[in-house]
């Protein structure tokens, strides 16, 4: 094939691609706009030094509780401290403990869900039984029950946080393995020898991947409003590293008539996040469910 041929055939692909972008865009508004938060929040998360404009632990007593100008975008808290930096910075923990929880949960309530779905009989029972017992109590007191035991610290909130959503995830796996294990191709290779590891990863995973993609999605911004909430109420990320909750309370809502900056930055932030991700896990479900597909 001579280099003008292979050019074309590039151009056709990338086209092919673009449109099938634009397509997907159109169809999915929102979910690309939850996309784009998400490519956002990562973005600042990882370049946060770069994005900062100031330290955001440095004080500055003289520019305490100074509004948004050119100098400091978003203001000052009551320790001179840059908000807008504070706030890039808070990303990283959103970043990391969300996606850190995220797949603890999938990881630890997946691998559960899947063996009690396929082994089934008494275990099943008892994980059912189990998982209907922290399901009866809301995620985030869960997850300071938890903390309360294992300490404060960024590694074991999100392994608090990891475990409170595990439940709902072993549900949701549990629920698809049922039909999947009584589906003939995996009665066919159990037949032919197939051992019971082969089943689980070759023939029944791979079934469910569509409803595992979409709790992950949904479970990420559980995670990340977990962390908050934990922030807020202390138990999350130790001061005086900034965390969106911790932002938002104690002094901010002390200062916020004075200063209300300090507590609508960071609460949008943590409203935006929570959006643009539940956005884009609503168009990752539609996508994934035939039949919404067709209602489109």
């Amino acid at each position: 094939m001579t280099a003008q041929a292979l050019s074309e055939v590039a151009t056709v692909r990338r086209m092919s691609r673009t449109g099938s972008l634009l397509r997907a865009v159109r169809r999915y508004p929102l979910g690309a706009f939850g996309l784009i938060v998400l490519t956002v929040l990562l973005a600042v998360a990882a370049a946060a030094p770069l994005v900062a404009t100031h330290d955001p632990l440095a004080t500055d007593r003289v520019a305490r509780l100074v509004g948004p100008s050119a100098q400091h975008l978003m203001g000052t808290d009551q320790l001179g401290r840059d908000v807008f930096s504070r706030l890039v910075y808070a990303a990283r923990p959103a970043v990391i403990i969300g996606f850190g929880a995220m797949l603890v949960g999938l990881g630890l309530g997946g691998a559960v869900g899947l063996l009690s779905g396929y082994i089934g009989g008494i275990f099943d029972l008892l994980v059912q039984r189990v998982t209907d017992a922290m399901m009866a109590l809301p995620n985030l007191v869960v997850a300071i029950a938890i903390v309360a035991v294992l300490g404060g610290g960024q590694t074991r909130v999100l392994l608090a946080i990891g475990l409170s959503i595990s439940p709902l995830v072993t549900r949701v796996v549990r629920a698809s393995t049922l039909p999947v294990k009584q589906n003939d191709y995996v009665e066919a290779a159990m037949v032919l020898g197939a051992s019971h590891f082969r089943l689980l990863i070759r023939h029944i995973v791979p079934n469910i991947m569509a409803p595992i993609i979409v709790i992950a999605s949904v479970e990420l911004s559980t995670a990340i409003l977990a962390e908050a909430s934990l922030s807020f109420l202390g138990f999350g990320v130790p001061a005086p590293d900034p965390s969106w909750g911790s932002m938002l309370s104690g002094d901010g809502r002390r200062f916020m008539q004075q200063a209300p900056w300090l507590v609508i930055f960071p609460g949008v932030a943590v409203s935006l996040a929570v959006l643009g991700i539940n956005l884009l896990g609503d168009a990752v479900r539609d996508a994934f469910d035939p039949r919404l597909r067709g209602s489109r």
